[in-house]
């Protein structure tokens, strides 16, 4: 598999996390993964760089001295903690210096002139990526993985010469970088590029905007044909909601690319908004990771997200510190070219205009531009068109823009009235709204005093809550995305603890909207199922449970039939596909199913009391509901025959009372009294119990044995040991254990 890892500036920062990057990155190399490393400036870096040529006219040598020395100590100090060799640790100190003496003079010669050009402005904020990505190059290398260092210009990266904003020309791009890359990667080398960086066609060196170096992973991506971009940082992913507003904000677990576009161009963090461009018309995904986190699979950004995170609405985003303001007067009636003066002296005295609204008659224009641009907006206006053009300028300084995005809004009738009757239940005012033909988004702005209220209330209304029940919302969904077909997850919820429950599990009852089962079995899970619709069965109920989860599946829902320790080890997934068999149900044209296993009873109290199913075992279930007690007995006996370990499910109930007695005969036909047997009730549950005792005895305990608890019966070779059961594995005859 081919990807190409790009890291932010906060993971590099200090020697835990670089050497958490490195170990990531090793991981991964290791299962012979192709990998491309991209990292960012260390964190504040590029920060310091900006300020600094911000006020060049203010500094002196002396503050320019200290600059450096901040910036020098900061690197110099994570090569002396992570690199070990010195003959590597002198070549990347040497190869810093002339590059931070490089820094120094350029930087002597700008503050002489006081000024500073946007060409070399992208030169200086080079000098950030250039020194931390041979400090990741040489790590790996410390660890034995062969990689090399390159600026994005080595590396093939060619940009129009639009300096602080430069646009990579793919064309050449492509090529230039396919044939840089491509023989490191047949060599089994790990290149380590600079994000963020480029050059034009004069060979000057060219920056592709703040945050560029996820845009710079995608042009990578793009030219070598890879299969993913993983883009890591300190998040799991992207948010149903800004977790500082909404505090059960879930991580969106796919999206498209069009819905991650908005989402970054409506103020989400992890992503350059550009970042997306040269993969969008691929099939490379792009995934964004935690790497404080590597479990959690993060959020896929893909072409076509499957059918299950086909939701109508994915996201509750939000803008602040935004002002408003509306321009109006007769001259802007009837006008052609009005907006567009408008418009462009805004632009040339770089206002940047977030949205635009018009009244049909022309009379007035609104606009939202950031606080920060405020007065500049409000000059640019005054001077060129107040008396003129425009009559009157209003002004409001406080305004939130919220947003609410999904693909799924598209065609979808009710999603404005859902929006605005939940904002106007709260007596929130709504001042704009915007909402462009692609239907991927409805924006509108509010009083920023109401902003957290009103993304909360809308998070509950469209991610919280299921509300596209009706019939008629439904039925419209369901002929656009053809979502008939639901999903089915049969989950294995053992052992019962949830510090033992599998991640997938805990992911698949999070998705679900429905959740279904077996009285008991649902509130191991209850914490997890908070405001889903939920249908509790008795325990002979099966058939029915079963029925119901398949037809809420087929009617276009999320379902979870949450099931015994493991689906598949008398739990619902066998009885699952045999109703699916007879309905005639095929994976291609049915709904989705998927079994989601769990910890077996066995696992787990095998776990409990030792080792006693270190040999060949036998499972036998005591219920004669399904199977004649006859054949029990005959199984019974091939276990005692072939010295078995054998273990005991559901041995006992009010109607089921010789069944154990009659098993525990038969195996001492064949063994000894004292065979060592475990008796587990509820195991890793708050009524757990656990009993060693012997074959001869153990029907004594019957006040603790019933439907959860499991019986491990040993064989010839089982012996216990310190309130354990041992089953020898047989290297004792083969090795020395003990030296």
């Amino acid at each position: 598999m081919r990807i190409v890892m790009k890291f932010g500036g906060s993971l590099l920062d200090n020697e835990k996390k670089l050497l958490t990057v490195i170990n990531i990155i090793k991981s991964y190399y290791s299962l012979n993964f192709e990998i491309v490393v991209v990292v960012s400036a260390l964190y504040g870096i590029t920060d310091k760089i900006s300020e600094l040529c911000d006020n060049i006219k203010k500094i002196n040598r002396n503050s320019l001295n200290l600059f450096l020395k901040n910036i020098e100590n900061v690197h110099i100090n994570l090569v002396e903690k992570v690199i070990h060799e010195e003959k590597d640790k002198h070549q990347l100190l040497n190869l810093l210096k002339d590059l931070l003496n490089e820094f120094r003079d350029v930087l002597l010669g700008i503050s002489i002139l006081g000024d500073i050009t946007p060409k070399y402005r992208d030169y200086l904020f080079s000098f950030g990526e250039r020194l931390s990505t041979p400090l990741v190059s040489f790590a790996l290398k410390s660890t034995g993985i062969d990689s090399i260092y390159m600026n994005g210009k080595e590396v093939g990266i060619l940009t129009d010469s639009n300096f602080g904003d430069a646009k990579p020309l793919m064309d050449t791009t492509r090529l230039r970088v396919h044939h840089k890359i491509e023989p490191l990667i047949k060599d089994r080398i790990i290149p380590v590029v600079t994000g963020f960086i480029g050059c034009d066609q004069n060979g000057n060196i060219t920056t592709i905007g703040r945050g560029g170096s996820d845009y710079s992973a995608t042009i990578i991506a793009a030219s070598i044909n890879a299969n993913e971009v993983w883009l890591w940082g300190d998040v799991n992913g992207l948010m149903t909601a800004d977790i500082k507003i909404v505090k059960n904000a879930r991580v969106l677990e796919e999206i498209s690319f069009s819905e991650a576009l908005e989402l970054s161009m409506f103020g989400s963090k992890y992503m350059h908004p550009r970042a997306l461009e040269p993969v969008m018309d691929s099939k490379i995904a792009v995934r964004i990771r935690n790497a404080n986190n590597m479990d959690h699979p993060g959020t896929l950004i893909t072409q076509m997200p499957t059918l299950t995170y086909n939701k109508i609405v994915k996201s509750i985003t939000v803008i602040r510190n935004t002002a408003l303001i509306d321009v109006s007067g007769g001259g802007l009636i009837g006008s052609p070219g009005t907006a567009a003066k408008i418009f462009d002296a805004l632009a040339k005295n770089h206002v940047n205009i977030m949205m635009i609204s018009q009244t049909p008659s022309e009379s007035s224009i609104t606009i939202v531009v950031k606080k920060q641009d405020l007065d500049k907006a409000i000059m640019t206006l005054e001077l060129n068109f107040l008396g003129k053009l425009i009559k009157r300028i209003d002004v409001s300084e406080n305004v939130a823009v919220i947003a609410v995005v999904g693909s799924g809004m598209r065609g979808i009738k009710g999603v404005a009235a859902k929006t605005f009757g939940a904002v106007a239940k709260r007596d929130i005012n709504v001042i704009m709204i915007t909402q462009g033909s692609s239907e991927l988004n409805l924006a509108f702005v509010i009083d920023d005093k109401n902003c957290e209220e009103a993304v909360n209330v809308l998070h509950q209304e469209f991610i919280n809550i299921k509300w596209f029940n009706s019939k008629k919302i439904n039925f419209v969904f369901n002929s656009i995305y053809k979502l008939s077909k639901g999903k089915l997850y049969v989950v294995g919820v053992g052992p019962g603890n949830h510090d033992h429950m599998t991640y997938r599990a805990k992911q698949v009852i999070e998705e679900s909207e429905i959740i279904v089962g077996y009285d008991t079995y649902v509130s191991l899970v209850e914490d997890l199922i908070e405001g889903k619709e939920i249908y509790r069965y008795a325990m002979t109920q099966e058939v029915d449970r079963a029925n119901q989860a398949i037809q809420f599946a087929e009617n276009g829902k999320i379902v979870s039939l949450v099931s015994s320790g493991d689906p598949g080890i008398y739990g619902m997934i066998g009885l699952i596909y045999e109703i699916l068999a007879e309905k005639g149900w095929t994976k291609k044209s049915g709904m989705y199913v998927e079994c989601v296993p769990g910890v077996s009873s066995l696992n787990s109290c095998g776990a409990l009391v030792g080792s006693p199913l270190m040999t060949d075992f036998a499972v036998v279930s005591m219920s004669d509901l399904l199977v004649p007690w006859e054949m029990i007995v005959k199984r019974v006996e091939a276990a005692a025959i072939g010295d078995y370990v054998t273990v005991i499910y559901n041995p006992a109930s009010k109607k089921r009372i010789h069944q154990l007695r009659d098993t525990r005969d038969i195996l001492l036909k064949y063994r000894k009294p004292d065979t060592p047997v475990a008796i587990i009730k509820g195991a890793y549950r708050d009524s757990q119990e656990i009993v060693l005792t012997n074959l001869q005895d153990m029907l004594n305990y019957s006040d603790i044995i019933g439907m959860i608890t499991t019986i491990i019966i040993g064989n010839s070779s089982t012996y216990n040991y310190n309130d354990m059961m041992i089953n020898p594995r047989g290297y004792k005859s083969k090795y020395q254990l003990v030296k």
